[in-house]
């Protein structure tokens, strides 16, 4: 009867060490695929011409729950931004407002800031004429001391439709498909390591 209770004893903790190791794997596994779809993603917005400052908005959670089955989570802080990009939505405004496209005579900065209609308005060098050529559409033209002409600073209107720059459902169904290859990977890396303990 020992004999048999040692055995037991023995396999119970046997499989309590390979279900150890298999969950670790998973865990790894699972966060190492949703740190690289972040990543990927990030990517996608550098390669797009777009800031360093907006590819990090998309952000990554592990979660790894009873062991067994971790998740993880990758999302964005300025959805509504990427959305626009990834669908090429038509982005409106209400009638008092207008959207601002700068042109080749708007400055990129304004001390440490992006330049803006409202920012530049401040700057006292400049003297900004506002044109309205129909209902949907106006200019915000400026002069300054350095010119002898105006030129049109910014392009006013009511709606622009966003270029599609990203790809977010591809990105995503790319690294779900590696996700069984990763989580294999990682497995065998930590096995290895038990074993070699």
């Amino acid at each position: 009867m020992k004999l048999a209770a040692k055995i037991v004893k023995d396999l119970r903790r046997s499989m309590e060490k390979e279900a150890r190791l298999l969950n670790r794997g998973l865990q790894v596994g699972t966060r190492e695929t949703g740190e690289a779809l972040k990543n990927s993603l990030r990517k996608q917005i550098r390669e797009a011409g777009m800031s360093r400052k907006f590819s990090n908005s998309w952000r990554s959670k592990h979660y790894k729950n009873d062991g067994h089955n971790p998740a993880a989570l990758v999302y964005s802080k300025a959805p509504e931004i990427i959305q626009s990009f990834d669908k090429g939505l038509i982005v409106r405004v209400n009638k008092r407002e207008w959207l601002a496209i700068p042109t080749k005579y708007t400055p990129k900065k304004i001390g440490k800031y992006r330049a803006t209609p409202a920012r530049l308005i401040r700057e006292s060098r400049y003297k900004f004429r506002f044109v309205q050529t129909d209902e949907n559409n106006a200019l915000l033209i400026a002069k300054s001391p350095r010119r002898k002409k105006p030129v049109v600073m910014f392009v006013l209107v009511k709606s622009v439709k966003m270029p599609k720059k990203l790809n977010v459902e591809a990105a995503a169904e790319r690294w779900a498909g590696k996700m069984p290859e990763v989580i294999q990977r990682e497995l065998a890396k930590v096995i290895t390591r038990a074993e070699n303990e």
